[in-house]
């Protein structure tokens, strides 16, 4: 059995390791001072149910990370698959894009704590910040989860691996 040699830098392997974990999409959502603010993550994860908490992973560069940080609450829209949520995915995670652009595609309506959460949606999570930790370009976020949508018909996220956006078999 011959395997093929690593690449000479950590962050490269790591990398192509990554690229074979498959992630959920979500958006990631705050507003500050009526301004709504939105990302594309794929590094997020439940963490407890007592309290119950998620993690989420935001680079320090992001248009979101400072405003989700003063306003110390985040919304975490769970994509469905379809080739619109894709869509949504790469504008949201395309940093040459406006926050206000990025919130004209989608349905989008404004939970009673303020914060934006996706109509069309899989299901959405309001978290309010718990901890916050700063590791090398990305603060990852701990948020108390405060309210939760109910499930949408179907379970079907929309699943980022090897580059690209899949659908589960079912």
């Amino acid at each position: 059995m011959s395997t093929a040699p690593l690449p000479t830098h950590l962050g490269d392997a790591l990398r192509q390791v990554m690229r074979g974990v498959a992630a959920t999409v979500t958006l990631v959502t705050t507003e500050q001072d009526g301004v709504w603010y939105g990302m594309t993550a794929t590094s997020f994860t439940s963490l407890s149910l007592d309290p119950p908490s998620v993690l989420v992973a935001v680079n320090r560069d992001a248009s979101l990370h400072d405003p989700l940080l003063r306003r110390g609450a985040f919304a975490i829209n769970v994509l469905r698959e379809g080739a619109a949520e894709a869509a949504m995915s790469r504008l949201f995670g395309n940093r040459a894009v406006s926050t206000e652009e990025r919130f004209r595609h989608g349905r989008w309506r404004c939970h009673p704590s303020g914060l934006p959460i996706l109509e069309d949606a899989q299901a959405w999570l309001i978290c309010r910040l718990l901890e916050r930790l700063e590791v090398g370009t990305h603060t990852l976020v701990v948020g108390r989860v405060e309210d939760v949508s109910p499930l949408a018909a179907g379970v079907a996220p929309l699943v980022y691996v090897d580059g690209t956006y899949r659908r589960l078999a079912g």
